[in-house]
Formats: structure tokens, sequence, C-alpha cells
């Protein structure tokens, strides 16, 4: 039987046995598991632990925004604007959802299969923000964007998504 150890970290009740890590407290996790909400410009969502997204329409996409892209770090994301619309919906994963991540052309994924890929805890998945257009995943926050809405030459006004704190 493995000895267990307890700890209350803020709010939550965490139980853990002693090789275990505490779960990453600093995150930009989802307020709860339940939880949706509309993103729009000038209405940023709230997470937890001080941190936000926030989107921006940036028109005209400059010149060089390919290679600007590039050099975002995980906290950012540029997707095609002209390829969604707004409002999009920030909320948490629903069973069995698959989507289609950047570099993955004319293939899917599960969500679960991405966490696990990304080393994403168990017990964070559920509250690991995700920005959706209609039913199409756009952006696994601090993650990966989707291919469907990725950048291309033909891309004209740039949809910018960031975490913040």
């Amino acid at each position: 039987v493995a000895k267990l150890d307890r700890a209350i970290v803020k709010d939550e009740l965490v139980i853990k046995t002693w090789q275990a890590d505490l779960p990453e407290w600093g995150l930009p996790l989802l307020p709860g598991e339940q939880f949706t909400a509309q993103l729009k410009v000038d209405a940023p969502v709230n997470l937890s632990h001080g941190w936000q997204i926030e989107i921006a329409i940036i028109e005209p996409a400059p010149e060089n925004f390919l290679e600007a892209m590039l050099e975002k770090g995980p906290h950012e994301a540029w997707v095609d604007f002209d390829l969604l619309g707004l409002p999009l919906t920030v909320r948490g994963r629903e069973p069995g959802e698959r989507w289609q991540p950047l570099g993955m052309a004319g293939h899917t994924q599960t969500v679960q299969d991405f966490f696990i890929n990304k080393k994403i805890p168990a017990h964070l998945r559920d509250r690991w923000p995700l920005v959706i257009h209609k039913k199409e995943i756009v952006w696994v926050t601090g993650k990966r964007p989707s291919e469907v809405f990725k950048l291309t030459s033909h891309t004209r006004r740039i949809l910018q998504l960031k975490l913040v704190r």
C-alpha cells in the first residue's frame, strides 16, 4: 500500500503519494471543469492563477507575418481571421473530441492523445482551456494552434490569441 500525503493549496485539496509532485498551480487553467465563456475583442476571458486569454485583430497582415509568427512563444498564437469568426468560446475538452493540430495536414488526433503527447498531467486535462470556433478547436492554449486556421500566403487578417498574466 502506497503511503499517501495530503496538502491544501489555495482552495484545492490534493491527495498524492509521497513520490508524486504537486500540480503546476501557476498554469492558466479554467476556473472549473464546466467553465464556458465567450471570447471577444476587448473582452478577455479570466482564467485561474491571474491569467487571461485575450484576442486582437491584426489588419492588414504585415508582409513578413509568416516569419514574425515563428518568433512567438507558446503564450501566443496567430490564426487566419478570415477562416473563422467572432465570438469564440473558451471551454474545456469534450469526451472523444478530435482536432487537427498545426503540422498535421490531412490527419486528426484526439485531444486526449494530444494531452498525453504533450505530457499534460491527467488531473489538469479537464481544466485546460481550449479556444473554439463553432465546434472546431482553434487553439489548445499555450500548446498549439489548429492546422485548419493556419496562416498562409493568402492570409489578409490575423487573429492574435494571447495568454497574459
